[in-house]
C-alpha cells in the first residue's frame, strides 16, 4: 500500500517545511532534505521567502510499500446518541449540569471552544448550549488562570473545560499546566470537577498526563465530550455535588423565551 495521489499506488505526497538558509543554497538544502528522506520524482511548487526564510510546498513519491498485514485495527467505541443520553440526565441528575469552558493564556483562538459549548456546535452535531441539562458558562479567550480560578470558585462548575489551539515551543502544554498550578496554588479541589482540555495538538495521553481527566482533538465533536462527561457522572450515579449557593439567574425576553444570564458579570453590574 502506498500513499494515493493522481491514481492508486502512486506513492504522491505533498511536503511542506521552512528552511532558514542563504537564498543561494535554498535548492541544494531542499536536494539533500528529499535525499536523506528517500524521496523521488520531486517537484517543488512554491516558494515564499522573508528575508532568510523559505517556507517551501513540494509534491514527492514514497519509494515503498506499507505491509498492510501487519497493520493494527483499533476498535473505536461507538458513542450513545443525543436522545439517550439527555434522557438519562434529565430523569437521573439532581439539577443541571454545570460546564465552564474558556481558553486560557494568550490564546485568542475559540472555533475549538465555541464548536464544542456552543448550540450551533460543529458539522450538525449541536453544542452542549442545546442540551437543556446543561448550563454552559463560556468565558471565552485569552482568560488568565487567576480569572479562572475565580470563576470555578464563584459559579461552581461541575466540567471545566480547556481549550488549548496555539501549539509552538509546546505553548499549549505550559497554559495546561498554568491551569493546574493556579488551581493548586489557590487550594482549589479539582477531584470535585471534571477537567477536560482540547485542542489540536493535545491527545487524551497528554491531558491525562499533564492532571486532566480527557484531552479532545480534531475529529472530535459535541457528543463526544457530552459521552466522556455521562460515563463520569454514570460513576457517581448521576449525583451531583450540591451547590454553595444559588447563582443561576434568568430573565424573560420574550414570550416563553428564557436567556440565561452570566451571574458573575450580573453581580459586577
Amino acid at each position: 500500500m502506498k500513499p494515493y495521489g493522481d491514481k492508486s499506488n502512486d506513492g504522491k505526497i505533498q511536503l511542506s517545511f521552512t528552511f532558514n538558509c542563504k537564498r543561494e543554497v535554498l535548492n541544494s538544502a531542499i536536494k539533500e532534505l528529499c535525499q536523506s528522506m528517500n524521496l523521488i520524482d520531486t517537484n517543488v511548487v512554491s516558494i515564499s521567502s522573508n528575508c532568510d526564510f523559505h517556507c517551501v510546498i513540494l509534491y514527492a513519491s514514497t519509494n515503498f510499500d506499507i505491509n498492510e498485514e501487519v497493520l493494527v485495527e483499533e476498535k473505536v467505541k461507538e458513542n450513545l446518541d443525543r436522545e439517550f443520553i439527555l434522557k438519562q440526565f434529565t430523569d437521573k441528575c439532581n439539577r443541571t449540569i454545570r460546564v465552564l469552558g474558556a481558553t486560557t493564556g494568550s490564546d485568542a483562538h475559540t472555533v475549538g471552544l465555541d464548536s464544542i459549548l456552543n448550540k450551533k456546535g460543529f458539522h450538525g452535531d449541536y453544542g452542549l448550549e442545546s442540551y437543556p441539562c446543561f448550563s454552559v458558562y463560556n468565558m471565552g479567550a485569552q482568560v488568565t488562570p487567576e480569572a479562572l480560578v475565580t470563576a470555578i470558585v464563584e459559579w461552581e462548575p461541575d466540567v471545566i473545560c480547556i481549550s488549548q489551539t496555539v501549539s509552538q515551543m509546546n505553548l499549549h502544554i505550559e497554559c495546561l499546566k498554568n491551569v493546574i498550578q493556579e488551581c493548586n496554588n489557590q487550594k482549589v479541589d479539582l477531584s470535585k470537577y471534571i477537567l477536560i482540555c482540547g485542542g489540536m495538538r493535545v491527545t487524551n495521553d497528554l491531558a491525562i498526563s499533564l492532571g486532566y481527566d480527557a484531552g479532545f482533538t480534531k475529529g472530535n465533536t459535541a457528543i463526544d465530550v457530552v459521552n466522556f462527561i455521562y460515563e463520569k457522572l454514570k460513576v457517581k450515579n448521576f449525583v451531583l455535588q450540591p451547590l454553595m449557593q444559588s447563582v443561576s439567574l434568568k430573565v424573560k425576553v420574550k414570550e416563553k423565551e428564557l436567556l440565561h444570564i452570566n451571574p458573575i458579570e450580573q453581580r459586577r453590574k
